[in-house]
């Protein structure tokens, strides 16, 4: 009898296991053809995006708003599209298995001024994207690259375990790196660049006039050419010419 009492005590345990095993597992995984699109017209002026999705983002610069994503479809239903005024709000209800389920392009005009990506959000740029006066910032493991940008006034953020690799020119730069940020801005030129770097970041800057900024922890900034610098260094940070 007490044998017959430890099976059943095994199996209701395995039961209850297996119950909140299954309750923990939020990801889902894409079905059927993976052709399938949202096609979103009804989106007014967008200065803002902020995304934070699985998937591949590309903003393409022209004359309209729009949004379109592709991906199977269950997984479309997973997506969400939110617009505040002029802020466009990319996500997920449930995160998804696999790397770039989502296929997302958004078409943007020169009214664009900020971008704000995170989680595993990869973006790029199809051709060139003009912009007075521009925003980007970084979190989580979102990575930005493909990107050619014309500015005025770029301010660039970037933390976590971000990554970024841009090409372009800008005025002014105001630029700010944290935990283990790594920047490339090796082919993005510079007339005047502020930084704040710090924690174990890195970056690569092309700063023809002026270099001035802050480098702490085990940060190192590598700079291009010959800019006049005033600059800050504490801890085991390295400004250092490249």
């Amino acid at each position: 009898m007490s044998i017959k009492l430890n099976i059943m005590k095994k199996i209701y345990v395995l039961s209850v296991a297996s119950l909140l095993f299954a309750s923990c597992q939020s990801n889902i995984d894409g079905e059927g053809p993976s052709n399938q699109k949202i096609v979103s017209k009804n989106v007014e002026t967008i200065q803002s995006l902020e995304a934070n999705c699985n998937c591949e983002l590309t903003l393409i610069p022209g004359t309209e708003n729009k949004v379109e994503v592709e991906s199977h479809q269950n997984i479309l239903d997973n997506f969400t599209i939110e617009a505040k005024g002029k802020t466009l709000l990319l996500s997920e209800k449930i995160p998804v298995d696999k790397y770039n389920n989502y296929q997302v392009f958004v078409y943007v005009t020169r009214d664009f001024k900020n971008l704000e990506i995170k989680g595993l959000t990869s973006a790029k740029v199809v051709g060139t994207l003009n912009a007075d006066n521009l925003a980007i910032s970084l979190k989580d493991q979102a990575k930005l690259s493909e990107i050619y940008l014309i500015t005025n006034d770029f301010d660039l953020k970037a933390q976590n375990q971000t990554q970024v690799d841009l090409r372009g020119t800008a005025v002014n730069l105001n630029l700010k790196a944290y935990d283990q940020a790594n920047l490339n801005l090796t082919n993005f030129e510079v007339n005047d660049t502020k930084f704040v770097v710090e924690n174990n970041a890195q970056i690569i800057i092309n700063s023809r006039n002026s270099l001035v900024g802050d480098a702490k922890g085990t940060a190192v900034v590598e700079y291009i050419g010959n800019p006049r610098k005033d600059t800050k260094i504490a801890d085991q940070a390295q400004v250092i010419k490249k």
